[in-house]
């Protein structure tokens, strides 16, 4: 059975204000495609309720680096209270969002994830011996990946949301 490594827990980015969800969600599928990442959404719900819109939307985009190293980020996004607004930006109508978001980030490193070294007890302890001394090296430089490529994104969001603040 192939071995799922948690390396990011939890990043979590929240905001409140008005934003374009649309917007937002396009974004990260195109940071996903950009990044050679497989798009994988297993969550869309949506649920109309009298204060606003609630929708959570949860995507596992995964990359598969090397033959026996996977990438999995977990995007978990949840918009409440979320409500239509129109803002006038240069003389035009523009539709937006006004609400609570938080987007919360997961970084998996799964190793062998085809099972390759699993079907014999010899193949399982080879693969221990693998892990601990031939592949160490190889593990470290993909923690590094996910860890940076999660910053990447969270950082990306966040200059999109405009929270930057001094």
């Amino acid at each position: 059975m192939s071995e799922r490594r948690i390396i990011v827990d939890g990043t979590t980015l929240r905001y409140e204000g008005i934003f374009n969800f649309n917007e937002l969600y396009l974004l990260i599928e195109n940071w996903v495609r950009q990044k050679g990442y497989d798009q994988n959404e297993l969550k869309n719900f949506e649920q109309m309720l009298k204060d606003g819109r609630d929708i959570e939307i949860e995507m596992y985009p995964y990359k598969k680096t090397t033959d026996y190293h996977k990438l999995i980020i977990k995007i978990v996004i949840i918009a409440k209270k979320m409500k239509d607004v129109v803002l006038k930006k240069d003389g035009i109508d523009v539709k937006m969002n006004d609400g609570q978001l938080q987007i919360k980030f997961t970084g998996y490193l799964v190793t062998d994830y085809d099972n390759k070294w699993e079907g014999k007890p010899l193949y399982w302890f080879l693969r221990l011996l693998f892990d601990k001394f031939i592949y160490r090296a190889e593990t470290t430089r993909q923690t590094r990946i996910i860890t940076d490529e999660i910053d990447s994104l969270y950082n990306y969001l966040r200059s999109y949301l405009n929270m930057a603040r001094k």
